[in-house]
């Protein structure tokens, strides 16, 4: 008996969720045998990353996935170097998600943002498409931005505007500039927890600062050059300069803004040991282009046994992480008769957290060991 099934499937690379062909078994005394062959040997593959296995990843339930509507691209053409070159995808999904990724002329990935929609968004894409059904414009041009639009049901393509120019053809307009003004939105204002670290203004003084402040945390500027900064979320002042001595000209703290750059790195150790083999995960942070993952059976011994890991995948896994930290106390060692040995320990923004289990296991023990599994198939599918 030839039995295949259309299931959901959590990819392990990329972690998203798409509707998959599953082959259990193929009844070869039906058909050809060279459909039956190839039927037998199907292999998988995840529309989002191009991961391609017998089996992509874990199979999860229909209920809990949400579905892709839309898949948006944005290329800009023209006269340019290959480094020059980029192309913008949003992955538009029914729970008013939008995945928002960029790679450079090379494929190398230099951005990769998790937005949100409104419903009002989502109404307006969705009126707008249907417009752009009707709309057989063409356009002749030779350069700028080059759009490409894919409507989904259930995994499958309904409706395709071909990767093109959409100059004058005002229904994809207003979905482009749209999406555009939903990055803007998020660069300003939309700053992950994580990343909110106190910035330095200078300018304003400080009535409030301790007598004792140090020469070098001061700013030596002649008055008449002292011009305001623009930084969002700040009472814009009466006057275009701040008459300030400079002695009196020290920092002021000023929340919300994304910094570059971090003096500090967050670190993630994870260890975990019983009588047969040990298994360790590493993470190293610095900022959004600094961030290494490391799984292995001891203790890393150099950098070059790291691998790149983006941004969002840290987040992710900080986010699992801290659901399980929660449960978690860093008064005592958890003890048990299980043959088992395990260390967490992580450097958030400077703030040292440390547990200990020897032989006893804490609550949601089975999340973090499915982290830990999740991360492991990434470092070796990239390694």
């Amino acid at each position: 008996m030839t039995k295949v099934m259309f299931s959901y499937v959590k990819c392990d690379k990329c972690g998203k969720d798409s509707k998959q062909m599953n082959v259990s078994s193929v009844n070869f005394s039906l058909g050809d045998r060279e459909s039956n062959v190839r039927l037998m040997e199907h292999k998988q593959k995840c529309p989002f990353c191009g991961y391609e296995a017998p089996i992509i990843g874990k199979f999860v339930s229909s209920e809990s996935v949400k579905k892709l509507l839309y898949k948006i691209e944005c290329h800009n053409w023209g006269e340019k170097t290959k480094e020059d070159l980029y192309t913008i995808t949003y992955d538009i999904y029914d729970n008013l998600d939008c995945d928002y990724s960029g790679v450079d002329g090379n494929g190398k990935e230099i951005e990769r943002l998790s937005l949100q929609l409104s419903k009002e968004d989502l109404e307006d894409i969705n009126k707008n498409i249907e417009l752009a059904k009707n709309d057989e414009m063409k356009v002749d041009a030779e350069d700028g931005e080059a759009w490409k639009f894919v409507k989904y049901d259930d995994g499958q393509v309904v409706w395709e505007k071909p990767l093109g120019y959409i100059y004058n053809i005002e229904p994809l307009e207003k979905i482009a500039k749209g999406l555009k003004s939903l990055v803007d939105a998020f660069n300003k204002y939309d700053i992950d927890p994580h990343r909110n670290e106190v910035q330095f203004v200078y300018g304003p003084p400080d009535f409030f600062r301790n007598q004792n402040t140090k020469p070098e945390d001061k700013y030596d500027i002649d008055p008449k050059d002292n011009v305001p900064q623009k930084v969002y979320g700040v009472y814009k002042p009466q006057v275009n300069n701040y008459d300030i001595k400079p002695e009196d000209n020290v920092p002021q703290k000023v929340y919300g803004v994304a910094r570059p750059s971090r003096d500090l790195e967050d670190s993630i150790f994870i260890r975990v040991s019983n009588s047969m083999k040990k298994r360790v995960l590493s993470i190293k942070y610095k900022n959004i282009n600094e961030c290494y993952l490391y799984v292995g059976n001891d203790d890393p011994k150099s950098d070059s046994e790291y691998i790149s890991l983006i941004d969002k995948a840290y987040l992710d896994f900080l986010n699992e992480l801290n659901k399980v930290k929660e449960t978690l106390s860093t008064s005592y060692v958890y003890k048990g008769d299980k043959n088992i040995k395990w260390h967490i320990m992580t450097i958030i923004k400077g703030q040292k957290d440390e547990y200990l289990g020897d032989g006893g296991i804490p609550l949601y023990w089975n999340n973090l060991m499915d982290l830990l599994a999740k991360y492991d198939n990434l470092y070796k599918s990239n390694k």
